[in-house]
């Protein structure tokens, strides 16, 4: 088959154009699939130790954070020294 010379530039580009756009698919599919594994993880490590969800979202597997807020102090247990007695009037 014989092409003109417009159209034998015109199919050059053609061809040139979609060989940018398989480039261009191959990028966007790599790109997709890194962030579909960058997911995969982020849910897998997302539980009650590392976000404010209950620890039953825990897996069976993995142990289990009990948060503890209350702070620790240097005061004996009971009644404290200086402290008026409370009682019954």
């Amino acid at each position: 088959m014989i092409y003109s010379n417009s159209k034998r530039v015109s199919l050059e580009r053609m061809s040139a154009e979609i060989i940018n756009l398989k480039d261009r698919i191959q990028d966007y599919q790599e790109r997709c699939h890194s962030l579909t594994n960058a997911l995969a993880r982020a849910v897998a490590a997302h539980d009650g130790t590392n976000t404010e969800i209950s620890t039953a979202a825990t897996p069976i597997n993995k142990k289990k954070a009990i948060p503890n807020s209350r702070r620790g102090s240097s005061l004996k247990k009971g009644g404290q020294p200086g402290h008026e007695k409370h009682g019954k009037d």
